[in-house]
């Protein structure tokens, strides 16, 4: 029922029951709290599945960490790259490029870095966002392929990359044809909705060129150059050392 028909509704009872102009109005002003109490309640439930949505994806360790956090992970050495990456929430709006966080090393930190970064940004600007390995995007774009799946390929693609910001973490573990094609697919359709993407890899983007160039196969050179063309383009380079932290 809609509230005017509520109205009309409370106004044949004051009728009936003799109720004055007063008792009317507090009962409108009850029900009208009654509702919003629902409405405010479904929003929260929204949010929650949002947040679950947004983050589920993140390390169980690392899914509470704030940019205050993250301050006391790193020695002193490391803390203009760490600044530099808190500064990229702060300035999140008006953001061209997202970063490319590299360190050979495994343990630096990296993930934690990007998982703080997912949170900040979908926690202050309540934007949509997406974390996720690699491994975990690549999965989902294979399990588009069985002939009983409810969503293809390139809905797999879209639905990640029309999110304000992308997170993807280890990129650089996969280096077949298949791998680098789709991942710059993922990265073309990225930039068609002004995306802006985060990384976290174990190679730094020559390193990652050398490491799928090492194939041999010539035909993919000039997707692997556009690939980390696009990588090169969509970020900034952002190197850790190798002092594992774990």
């Amino acid at each position: 029922m809609n509230l005017d028909g509520m109205i009309n509704d409370y106004k044949q009872m004051g009728k009936v029951n003799n109720r004055s102009e007063k008792t009317l109005a507090e009962l409108l002003e009850q029900k009208e709290r009654e509702l919003q109490a629902k409405i405010n309640k479904a929003s929260k439930h929204l949010d929650n599945e949002r947040y679950i949505k947004n983050l589920s994806r993140m390390p169980k360790k690392t899914i509470d960490l704030t940019l205050n956090d993250i301050k006391n992970t790193w020695e002193s050495e490391e803390m203009p790259q760490v600044n530099m990456a808190i500064d990229s929430v702060y300035d999140f709006k008006t953001l061209e490029k997202g970063l490319y966080i590299y360190s050979k090393q495994p343990g630096t930190g990296k993930t934690t870095l990007l998982s703080a970064l997912a949170r900040a940004v979908y926690k202050q600007y309540e934007e949509p966002i997406f974390f996720a390995t690699e491994e975990y995007i690549l999965s989902k774009v294979k399990e588009s392929y069985n002939p009983e799946a409810q969503t293809s390929e390139d809905e797999v693609i879209r639905d990640i990359a029309k999110n304000r910001a992308v997170f993807i973490d280890e990129l650089g573990q996969n280096s077949t044809d298949w791998a680098v094609r789709t991942l710059k697919r993922l990265l073309d359709e990225m930039m068609n909705n002004d995306s802006i993407l985060f990384v976290t890899s174990n190679y730094g983007l020559n390193d990652l060129a050398a490491k799928l160039y090492s194939k041999e196969n010539n035909s993919l050179n000039r997707t692997i150059d556009q690939f980390v063309d696009r990588l090169n383009g969509m970020t900034k380079p952002v190197k850790f050392g190798n002092k594992s932290y774990r």
